[in-house]
């Protein structure tokens, strides 16, 4: 195990920002944790998850899975049971053009792209399809969205819809599970506790802390801030913060 954890999550696209925050990582002494959502929305999804394989398969690098993995995943597999127009409205279309060129879906239907993902890009889906859904280290439990809280028996015991798309249900719940949950997926600026909004009543899009929960998600991709935490096996050591500048968030 190494000595400290550096996490990054809710990327979205922007690749710009993925390299400038894994500028502070420092490969020989902290483990990586990616903790999901590199893809929809921003402009490279495809260059994102293509260098998180990379930093896996060369630096053995955790990368979780997040909703908008597992989005993906269920517009190339199963557009049965999931609405196309759905992973679309999510942020699907930026993710698709950055694998396959421009206006990929007015030149085929939604199955056909699916196909060609796979054939083009075979390698990189399967391996998106083996993401684990959290990582454990020291007293830190990493997750995308949260955990059950609410289980009568251990957090362990929650299912993949309580990693991916947890909100309120989590961040609202007591942890008495004796670990520190860190967690993305809900832009702090929407954590809907008080002791979250300055007196000016803007939102404050820094990292969250409460409750043994950390927050990571500065809602980046929306004109927040990207944040990556270097963590010792005590504590936060170091938060390293990226501000979107291309947007603002609304009050």
């Amino acid at each position: 195990m190494k000595e400290k954890v550096f996490a990054i999550t809710d990327i979205h696209g922007d690749y710009e920002a993925m390299l400038e925050l894994l500028k502070s990582w420092n490969p020989e002494e902290h483990q990586l944790v990616i903790m999901g959502d590199l893809c929809d929305r921003g402009p490279q999804s495809k260059e994102c998850m293509m260098l998180a394989k990379k930093l896996v398969e060369e630096y053995g690098a955790i990368y979780l899975r997040g909703n908008h993995e597992q989005m993906f995943l269920n517009y190339i597999y199963d557009l049965a049971n999931y609405s196309a127009d759905g992973y679309i409205r999510n942020g699907g279309t930026e993710t698709l053009e950055s694998f396959l060129g421009e206006d990929i879906r007015l030149k085929m239907d939604d199955i056909d792209i699916g196909k060609l993902l796979i054939e083009k890009f075979g390698p990189l889906i399967e391996f998106i399809g083996r993401l684990p859904y959290f990582y454990e280290w020291g007293k830190y439990l990493f997750v995308h969205a949260g955990v059950n809280l609410g289980h009568k028996k251990e957090w362990n015991y929650s299912t993949p819809d309580d990693y991916l798309w947890s909100r309120s249900s989590f961040i609202e719940a007591k942890n008495a599970t004796g670990r520190t949950i860190v967690f993305g997926h809900t832009p702090t600026y929407l954590i809907s506790r008080g002791f979250l909004h300055s007196l000016s009543g803007k939102k404050d899009d820094s990292v969250w802390m409460h409750d043994n929960k950390i927050g990571m998600d500065g809602g980046g991709i929306y004109g927040g801030t990207f944040h990556a935490i270097l963590f010792n096996p005590n504590e936060v050591e170091k938060v390293y913060s990226l501000k979107n500048e291309d947007d603002e968030i609304g009050n």
